[in-house]
């Protein structure tokens, strides 16, 4: 699901029993098991790059562009079985270490730059600019 503010997906997730995703969760999840530190690529292996703008929809590999449903890309998937944490769309995480933040994590699928596709990624948003987010790039996901 895409198009809703952060309070509006913690809600969704709230009426299912869950929470939405904090940052520490979603990292758990994203990871490939192949990251590693590489100077000015975030935190993760150049090949892992590749193969991810390859099997994820992004805007590095040859896919047709726009939102896929959740899965369409079978491959693009973490070494936990979660799928579409890199590419497809930004995800909503909870982050309360930053009071008036708000964050992003992942990727959609207009960006193909290095740094966006690495678990690590993370963009902050102060509450004062969320009329600047693209709520169609949004996405989000539960956890229990």
């Amino acid at each position: 699901i895409t198009g809703l503010d952060a309070a509006a997906a913690a809600a969704a997730c709230h009426a299912t029993g869950k929470h939405l995703c904090t940052s520490a969760e979603w990292f758990a999840a994203c990871d490939t098991g192949r990251d590693r530190a590489v100077p000015g690529v975030a935190s993760i292996h150049v090949p892992e790059i590749l193969r991810l703008r390859e099997v994820c929809n992004t805007a590095g590999g040859d896919h047709p562009g726009g939102l896929l449903p959740v899965g369409a890309m079978s491959q693009c998937v973490t070494s936990h079985g979660v799928h579409d944490l890199f590419g497809n769309a930004f995800e909503w995480v909870d982050f309360p270490a930053r009071p008036g933040f708000l964050a992003l994590a992942g990727s959609y699928y207009g960006y193909s730059d290095d740094q966006t596709l690495s678990c690590p990624f993370r963009m902050l948003v102060h509450t004062s600019q969320l009329a600047h987010v693209d709520l169609d790039a949004v996405g989000f996901r539960c956890c229990r």
